[in-house]
């Protein structure tokens, strides 16, 4: 998508906290002009006004916790509808960062680090309405597959074969060698629990040091001999997408 300074895009605030939503709503204003974003915002304290208004959003800046439902809950019942196009949370709760993987967010801004965050989230943002899906190309004997990396759910190993799982339920198998798979999707936010599986970390709902729940309800163990390399990995990914203390 190419971008131009004179094009409008539509954006929402949606938070419960009307003093921090329009706080919010400055420093996304300022901020925007550094990325040429053109951006009209409009804020909402209160999900039933969204939901009862007729225009769909470009993005939405979304806060989790509200009195009646969360907002990782509120918004699995837009996703996959016009209303709002891309998503970016505002939450003091930061963690439920994994969580919010389910929705597949731009980017996760932590409150107490307002500034730094929110300018990462932008930049994020403008790279991703400005370029391509990310897609690799994936060996296989003398011939290439192409996948898009967001659609890859996980990769799992079976002797000279991989299952490529994707987000839509299929299953593409490939013959081929982990050990490559990992070199090629490592730089995409894959990471390595067992020697037969590889993990897309935007869709990690939850971990801990010895298990990962998927936003698709599976659960994996993760072995020991992965176990502090797991954690390290996380921690590069997170630092990338300026998620630092995460």
């Amino acid at each position: 998508m190419e971008m131009h300074t004179n094009d409008k895009l539509s954006a929402v605030i949606l938070d419960d906290d009307e003093v921090f939503a329009r706080l919010l709503k400055d420093k996304i204003e300022g901020m925007a002009e550094k990325f040429e974003l053109n951006l009209a915002i409009t804020v909402f304290s209160n999900p039933k006004e969204l939901e009862s208004c007729a225009p769909s959003y470009e993005l939405l800046f979304l806060d989790i916790e509200f009195p009646e439902e969360d907002g990782i809950e509120w918004i699995s019942r837009w996703r996959n509808t016009e209303k709002f196009k891309n998503i970016i949370y505002v939450s003091a709760h930061d963690e439920w960062v994994f969580r919010s993987f389910e929705s597949e967010p731009v980017a996760f801004v932590r409150k107490t680090k307002l500034d730094a965050d929110l300018y990462m989230a932008l930049d994020l943002y403008k790279k991703k309405i400005s370029s391509p899906p990310i897609q690799v190309m994936i060996p296989e004997g003398k011939k290439y597959h192409f996948f898009e990396v967001n659609n890859i759910l996980y990769l799992k190993g079976c002797r000279h074969y991989i299952d490529f799982v994707l987000s839509s339920g299929s299953i593409k198998v490939i013959r081929g060698k982990m050990d490559c798979m990992e070199k090629i999707l490592k730089r995409h936010g894959f990471i390595r629990i067992q020697v037969s599986y590889l993990l897309n970390v935007k869709y990690i709902d939850v971990i801990d040091k010895k298990c990962v729940w998927m936003t698709n309800g599976e659960i994996f163990n993760i072995s020991p001999k992965y176990q502090k390399d797991v954690l390290e990995q996380l921690k590069v990914f997170f630092r990338k997408c300026g998620q630092e203390n995460v």
